[in-house]
């Protein structure tokens, strides 16, 4: 908070008192770095940078080598240290004599307890983003941070909070720490079905909780993080829709609506956010197994849930590729909507159910 009002000797004692709990990590090594470059105590900065870098070789680039003034007889053991690659970066086109905030982007997706959400998770942690979880079930975010390795678990934060409601959603993000305050990819994925039933026979609770977690969500989650795009003139943000959001079915009624709305909001946003340097993707799932979707939408009849034993889905891990994909394109690139079924559907109502012929 000191850091972000401009009082930057105010902040240093609360990184140094993290760096007493947790001497490596990297990052508030590199905002102390930062910090002493700010107030001209450039050779303070440069040991900060070393120890940053020392602990995530990602930080390392030739803009910030010449800007900390920094050279393999820095160090004791120069053989520790991983050149950056001269073709990621045109020095031409960069002031060199200032650092660079950190190289490593963060990620947020709701409704990562399970499913998709949580494949996707586990794909932009392996390609080595830092990764914020959402989802209202705090046991199932401290199982997965519990999984991970030591190293991997530094790079995730877990938050537990409902996206229908607005303020927890404002009041979680307020809780971040510092080192995961930027959000550079949203993953708009919390979404579920719930019942299914005719028009006429629908059960309001079922209409208001798909209405209130599958558009009000999204909305919420997005007023909150893309003003902070927006001032640092780039961004992007990814909504989960479904091929219920481009083809109607039968009894699918509220859900459809639903998901036509994301379709429609994401076209929308993306003409509200492309001249801010803004990516808008969407990316829209048939049917998919590894979810809760098909016990969630029959309320928890695991009978009734049955309904990929004729047929092979897509596995949730398709779809978390197929984001990351999205995400990891050049920033001149907008993957503005995937559609992607299993090989045995071919639309919204289509399907070769004579047996499971992919396992």
């Amino acid at each position: 908070l000191y850091e972000r009002l401009g009082l930057v000797q105010d902040a240093i004692p609360y990184f140094k008192k993290s760096l007493s709990f947790e001497p490596d990590h990297e990052f508030a090594n590199y905002d102390l770095a930062l910090i002493y470059f700010d107030l001209g105590e450039k050779t303070i900065a440069k040991e900060f940078y070393i120890r940053a870098f020392q602990n995530n070789p990602e930080l390392r680039t030739i803009v910030n080598d010449t800007a900390f003034h920094f050279s393999k007889s820095d160090l004791d053991d120069p053989g520790r240290i991983i050149d950056p690659s001269e073709d990621d970066l045109n020095p031409e086109s960069i002031d060199m004599t200032k650092p660079q905030a950190s190289t490593v982007k963060t990620v947020l997706i709701t409704g990562a307890t399970a499913g998709i959400g949580l494949a996707t998770a586990k794909a932009f942690l392996q390609e080595g983003y830092k990764v914020i979880i959402t989802g209202r079930r705090e046991d199932r975010l401290r199982s997965f941070s519990e999984s991970l390795d030591q190293k991997t678990s530094k790079s995730l934060q877990t938050l537990a909070f409902d996206v229908r409601d607005h303020k927890a959603c404002e009041k979680a993000l307020l809780d971040l720490p510092k080192d995961f305050q930027q959000i550079d990819v949203l993953i708009n994925n919390a979404g579920l079905a719930s019942g299914r039933d005719s028009i006429q026979e629908g059960d309001v609770e079922d209409w208001n909780r798909m209405i209130d977690t599958n558009i009000k969500g999204l909305l919420h989650m997005t007023r909150l993080v893309s003003p902070q795009m927006v001032k640092r003139g780039t961004g992007h943000i990814i909504n989960v829709c479904s091929i219920a959001g481009h083809q109607p079915y039968p009894k699918g009624n509220v859900y459809v609506a639903t998901k036509y709305a994301v379709d429609g909001l994401t076209q929308s946003m993306r003409l509200d956010l492309y001249e801010h340097g803004i990516r808008v993707s969407q990316i829209s799932p048939g049917a998919v197994e590894e979810t809760e979707f098909a016990r969630v939408r029959f309320h928890g009849d695991t009978e009734m849930a049955k309904i990929y034993e004729d047929y092979n889905p897509l596995k949730s891990t398709d779809v978390a590729e197929a984001i990351l994909f999205i995400a990891t394109r050049p920033p001149y690139v907008n993957i503005q909507d995937i559609i992607i079924m299993g090989t045995q559907q071919a639309g919204s109502t289509f399907f070769d159910r004579s047996g499971r012929k992919y396992d």
